[in-house]
C-alpha cells in the first residue's frame, strides 16, 4: 500500500495533471496516452522479484528491445512469449505514430479520461481517477485551509452564532 501511495503521489497525480492541462489547453496537438503495467519476472533494472508491478521505464526495454534487454538482463536471458507480444505491440505503435502521425488508440478526452492499455490491448479507465482525487482535490483543499484565517472551507459559509436560550 505503501508503494501505490507514493507511486500515486510522485507519478500517477502528476502525470495525470500534465495529461488534462495539456488537453484542455485547446492546442492543435492531441494527446495520448498508454498505461505500460506489465509484470514481468525481470525488469529493466535487473530485479528478479517485482512485487510492485512494473518499474519506472522498463516500457523502453521493450521499445529498443532486443539489445536494451540484452544489456540489462542476465546471460542467456531470454523473453517470454507475453513479453515478445508485448514488445511488438509497443513497437509498432511508437514506429506508426513516428512515420505517419497515426495513433492506434483513442485521443485523451478530460471528460472521459482513458488510455491504451498495452497488456490488454484496449483503451481502460485513465489513472485511478477516484484514487486520485486525495492529491488533485483533498490536499490542494488541505492546504488552502491552511492559508486563511477561517477554519471553515474557502468559499463556504461562515457559521453563525444562535443566541442562546435564557433557561
Amino acid at each position: 500500500m505503501l508503494v501505490k501511495f507514493f507511486g500515486d503521489a510522485f507519478f500517477h497525480a502528476p502525470t495525470a495533471a500534465t495529461i488534462n492541462l495539456l488537453s484542455q489547453a485547446g492546442r492543435d496537438a492531441p494527446v495520448y496516452v498508454y498505461r505500460y503495467n506489465f509484470l514481468s519476472n525481470i525488469d529493466a533494472y535487473g530485479n528478479t522479484v517485482n512485487f510492485t508491478g512494473a518499474a519506472h521505464g522498463t516500457d523502453f526495454l521493450h521499445l529498443f528491445s532486443p539489445a536494451m534487454y540484452a544489456a540489462t538482463q542476465p546471460p542467456g536471458s531470454q523473453p517470454t512469449f507475453m513479453e515478445r507480444s508485448i514488445t511488438g505491440r509497443l513497437q509498432t505503435r511508437w514506429t506508426e505514430f513516428a512515420k505517419a502521425g497515426l495513433n492506434l488508440w483513442e485521443r485523451h478526452d478530460p471528460q472521459d479520461p482513458q488510455m491504451y492499455s498495452l497488456e490488454g490491448g484496449q483503451m481502460i479507465p485513465s489513472l485511478g481517477q477516484r484514487e486520485l482525487t486525495l492529491w488533485s482535490d483533498l490536499l490542494p483543499m488541505v492546504a488552502q485551509m491552511g492559508k486563511t484565517d477561517s477554519p471553515w472551507v474557502p468559499g463556504g459559509p461562515e457559521p453563525t452564532a444562535k443566541p442562546s436560550k435564557p433557561g
